[in-house]
């Protein structure tokens, strides 16, 4: 114990903090998204079906939710599990920079299997939301006359007699989600190289004789 090297750990402090906040965006955007169009809970993996092609009233859309939202509840989840994760370890790592003897090493070597952890459940995640979204996008967009641009539909449908809404936002709210998720599992990556990396530096730390 006590090979702090104190710039990387600041730096994981700082990558902590960024799971947290992009962490943070996602479960935000997927859980609003799950609320914004009626009858449809788990928006990715909603059926959209055009009753009259292109439609011309708000009517004419028929919105299927999935049989479950386990795929939306499995991305809130892990964000959930995720972001708790960093924040403790953040915490740890804070009051390692300033008590290092609290610096344990079998910490930092579960470190590096667990962040390595984290990143297979934000691909999941990422892979998850990207193929609903993209699914979705194409459903929505499949009325005749759409430029295939997903914000132009949601404009267009939002457009329509007897919508619900003056204006949607499922969108930018399950881009950003989508996004947002790959970022974090390349923070979480980024955090596995650095793990190793401090781990090394510390041990070169700790071997260096001490001057009488």
């Amino acid at each position: 114990m006590g090979g702090v090297v104190k710039p990387l750990a600041g730096m994981e402090v700082l990558l902590l903090l960024a799971v947290v906040g992009v962490g943070l965006a996602v479960f935000l955007t997927v859980l609003q998204s799950m609320t914004e169009v009626p009858n449809a809970a788990c928006l990715p993996y909603t059926e959209v079906t055009f009753q009259r092609d292109p439609p011309v009233a708000w009517g004419n859309i028929t919105f299927k939710p999935p049989g479950d939202n386990a795929k939306c509840d499995f991305c809130l989840a892990t964000q959930v599990i995720s972001l708790c994760f960093a924040l403790v370890c953040a915490l740890y790592r804070g009051v390692t920079i300033c008590v290092e003897k609290l610096d344990l090493k079998l910490v930092r070597i579960l470190s590096i299997p667990l962040y390595l952890l984290s990143a297979a459940f934000a691909l999941i995640e990422s892979a998850v939301l990207q193929v609903g979204f993209n699914n979705f996008c194409s459903q929505l967009t499949s009325y005749a006359g759409s430029d295939k641009k997903c914000e132009t539909a949601e404009k267009f449908i939002a457009g329509l007699p007897d919508c619900p809404e003056s204006e949607f936002y499922f969108v930018g709210k399950l881009s950003i989600a989508t996004r947002a998720s790959w970022i974090s599992m390349g923070f979480w990556l980024l955090l596995t190289i650095l793990t190793i990396v401090s781990f090394v530096a510390s041990r070169k730390k700790q071997s260096v004789p001490v001057k009488s």
